[in-house]
């Protein structure tokens, strides 16, 4: 995996604030994860990714929300297939549904992609550590709607 630019970190920081204040907007109980590695056990470093978030549903339980900032090329998103691996293992490891919120470049949604699903599909030909997704098959939410309103669309699909 290239590093991370300082750029692409500022970015996907205010992917996660919009994120934020979307779940307070809809008064859905969330919890931010903090990522540092003091915070996690060491035998399970580089075998499971922590989401960002948390989201508590009624009756249901967590819901786990990796939020990012990604550039749509060709009308595809790009996953890193070490990171789906590795979000995937959490969600094995302690029972939660874990979805990927790719922010639009204007902020106003993003597309949800549930993680299962996409550590089952296949690497791009000549670029085995990237999963290609067509935006057409991601669930495309609006930050214009509750998150209930979403995460029911999101369900149906």
């Amino acid at each position: 995996m290239a590093p991370i630019t300082p750029e692409d970190i500022a970015r996907g920081q205010a992917a996660e604030v919009r994120f934020q204040a979307w779940l307070e907007a809809s008064r859905f109980p969330y919890f931010y994860i903090d990522q540092t590695m003091a915070t996690f056990a060491r035998h399970l470093r580089g075998d499971v990714k922590r989401p960002d978030y948390f989201v508590g549903i009624r009756g249901i339980g967590l819901l786990g929300f990796d939020v990012k900032a990604k550039t749509i090329y060709r009308g595809q998103i790009f996953f890193d297939a070490e990171e789906v691996r590795r979000l995937a293992n959490f969600g094995q490891l302690f029972n939660v549904s874990i979805y990927l919120a790719c922010q639009k470049p204007r902020g106003d949604g993003a597309w949800w992609a549930w993680v299962p699903d996409l550590a089952l599909r296949p690497t791009a030909a000549g670029r085995p550590g990237v999963v290609p997704v067509p935006v057409r098959e991601l669930q495309l939410v609006s930050f214009r709607e509750p998150f209930d309103t979403a995460l029911g669309e999101a369900l149906r699909r």
